[in-house]
């Protein structure tokens, strides 16, 4: 007698470890309400992208997806530090600097961040929850002051690690430009 794999109506259910086609780190992750055995696949995304951060109410902002960069960084215009906490201001759309976010979060700790020009900073780390297309993730940021830069925010590799595939000629993969 002969086993068949069960199937449901995707297709059938193929365990990662059993895909030979797949390249182990291309095999996506098993994700909240998957069944076990099922693979999530990894979202290709452009090397700019709108997403959304639910837990402090900031929605479509653009984000530049730079592997360059090992860690995230978020801007924020006025950090004020009490004990193990940060009151951040943030202005999320460059052109819009009248919608401000005032945000009270716990600070993770502190990083020592080298930027593009060589200059070495301590920045404070926060962690929050993102959401690009229909993934949502927490991540790691560092939080720093980006006014001369074209994006206030920057998502580097460990944040993209297992869930993301960048396409660098594509941007805006994962939503349509939305009025604001």
């Amino acid at each position: 007698m002969v086993q068949r794999k069960k199937e449901n109506r995707r297709g059938p259910l193929i365990k990662a470890s059993e895909d030979p086609a797949l390249p182990v780190r291309a095999r996506g992750v098993r994700g909240k309400g998957v069944p076990k055995g099922r693979v999530v696949p990894p979202v290709i995304i452009g090397w700019k992208e709108y997403v959304d951060l639910p837990s402090w109410n900031i929605r479509h902002l653009k984000a530049k997806i730079d592997t360059g960069a090992r860690t995230s960084a978020i801007h924020a215009s006025k950090i004020i530090r009490k004990k193990n906490r940060l009151l951040l201001v943030l202005h999320p759309h460059r052109k819009k600097s009248e919608k401000v976010h005032h945000i009270t979060t716990v600070s993770t700790g502190d990083k020592w961040v080298t930027d593009s020009g060589g200059h070495r900073s301590r920045r404070p780390v926060v962690k929050t929850w993102i959401v690009i297309g229909k993934k949502r993730k927490k991540i790691e940021f560092t939080v720093t002051r980006r006014d001369n830069m074209l994006f206030r925010l920057i998502l580097g590799r460990k944040a993209l690690e297992g869930n993301f595939i960048v396409d660098p000629s594509q941007k805006y993969m994962t939503s349509k430009k939305r009025g604001l």
